[in-house]
């Protein structure tokens, strides 16, 4: 009932007020263009379209501003549904023209917002600190401190505060007709970035050279030794033959003295070179285990020398 009995009386305001609406402004290039957006504004409601008209009204009055516009305004959005528009333009509008409303319209108009009053909810927004600007469902509708409550319509609402550099407050809300509700939003200081990391710093480190002992001396020990060996034994197999060969000499009858005397020179060059042989195999063998000990590696690992070692801190 309330919407329907609007429709006609905002068709006459805009008819009115057309010519004279924005008349009291001194600027008449402002006033053409505020003019051209209410004439659209009037045509675009008479069709319906009111989205379109809402958008036309609000030019004309950011435009050249007159507070007549404000009651089109508050009708349009009667014609929208949207109540919490409707009754802010209409407190707008009265507290603009004051006492150049007309009795009836002022009358009319109370009526509307009384009505209205029932219908949409008042949020008080509190913010910890000043000058953080305030959001409605992602449209900005001041700074903090707000001068008065936020007027809504029913439904689920998100209410957001910004200030660089501290993080954003959101809170979202479900409100009903009548409800008064009170929303505190705490904007956090931003923590501090964590620093990075430094990367290792190389830093070149020279490193002691540890000299392997050379094998080269046990081999060759280990081959004197064995040739010495094996000459030993050789000369002795030759001596045992010789000392049968002069036994079987000794019982052959007839035998010449130069003959037995050869065989006694030969035993003796065999036991000699026997002795000889035996004694460099015992002798190399000594130096060979010397030798093995005082180059035998340690169990210790072994640490060659390197170009670069890491070095250095993390910085923080």
């Amino acid at each position: 009932m309330m919407v329907k009995r609007g429709l006609l009386p905002v068709v006459a305001v805009v008819t009115l007020t057309a010519a004279n609406a924005l008349a009291a402004e001194p600027d008449k290039a402002a006033q053409e263009a505020g003019r051209a957006h209410f004439d659209r504004a009037v045509e675009l409601y008479r069709e319906s379209d009111f989205r379109g008209a809402i958008i036309e009204f609000r030019r004309a009055y950011n435009v050249a501003p007159n507070y007549r516009v404000l009651y089109n305004i508050g009708q349009t959005c009667l014609e929208l549904h949207d109540y919490s528009c409707a009754i802010q333009a209409f407190e707008k509008y009265m507290g603009e023209g004051g006492e150049e409303i007309p009795a009836e319209r002022r009358a009319q108009t109370e009526q509307h917002m009384a009505r209205l009053a029932t219908l949409v909810a008042r949020v008080t927004v509190t913010v910890n600190r000043p000058g953080a600007d305030v959001l409605l469902d992602d449209v900005s509708v001041g700074k903090s401190p707000l001068s008065s409550p936020l007027v809504v319509g029913s439904g689920h609402h998100r209410i957001t505060a910004t200030l660089s550099p501290h993080s954003p407050a959101t809170k979202a809300i479900d409100v009903a007709a009548g409800d008064r509700i009170d929303v505190a939003l705490e904007l956090a200081d931003v923590a501090p970035a964590t620093p990075a990391v430094a990367a290792p710093v190389l830093v070149p480190v020279a490193l002691p050279v540890v000299h392997r002992p050379s094998r080269v001396p046990v081999w060759i020990g280990l081959a004197f030794t064995a040739v010495a060996t094996a000459s030993a034994v050789t000369f002795g197999v030759l001596s045992l033959s010789a000392d049968s060969n002069l036994d079987s000499k000794t019982d052959t009858q007839g035998l010449t003295k130069s003959s037995l005397e050869s065989a006694q020179d030969r035993l003796r060059t065999m036991s000699l070179a026997t002795d000889i042989s035996i004694g460099a195999a015992v002798v190399g063998a000594i130096a060979t285990t010397v030798l093995y000990v005082t180059t035998h590696p340690s169990k210790e690992p072994v640490v060659r020398a390197g170009p670069t070692a890491l070095s250095g801190t993390f910085h923080f």
